[in-house]
């Protein structure tokens, strides 16, 4: 597991993906602005459900964030787009509800990708994006 100081990026299981089922997907405002693409409703469990897809794990790959004080499920990061020839990776994060507005999504962002980063799993320079849907006041001091 890669550690953040308030969260860890760990593989994704069966379970976790039952959850992101439950509460992600019924969440409309969030999904539409992740993904860019019109939300379609999707049974939890259903074949077509975008947590259940098989994708190239070249291209996209999945990780679970957990809360490490409480070893709670707090949401999933993905990085798509990988291109190693150009160095080019895409960074998406998702919470869980009930976990927001608690720094933890700065965590994800600023320490474990990071770390995966000096691995050279990604590339040189990460472009960092949020939605305008939250209101935040971003503090770009630990990207120094």
């Amino acid at each position: 597991m890669l550690c953040g100081e308030l969260t860890g990026l760990r593989a994704l299981t069966d379970a976790d993906i039952e959850i992101f089922e439950a509460e992600l997907l019924a969440d409309v405002p969030t999904r539409v602005r992740a993904t860019g693409r019109p939300w379609v409703p999707v049974a939890p469990g259903a074949a077509d459900s975008p947590y259940r897809q098989a994708q190239d794990p070249a291209a996209v790959v999945r990780f679970s964030v957990v809360e490490l004080a409480t070893g709670d499920l707090a949401g999933e990061a993905v990085m798509a787009g990988i291109d190693l020839h150009n160095r080019h990776a895409e960074i998406g994060l998702v919470l869980r509800p009930a976990c927001r507005g608690r720094h933890l999504g700065t965590d994800v962002a600023s320490l474990p990708l990071l770390e995966i980063r000096q691995l050279k799993l990604l590339p040189e320079r990460i472009l960092l994006g949020y939605s305008l849907g939250y209101e935040c006041s971003p503090d770009p001091s630990w990207l120094a």
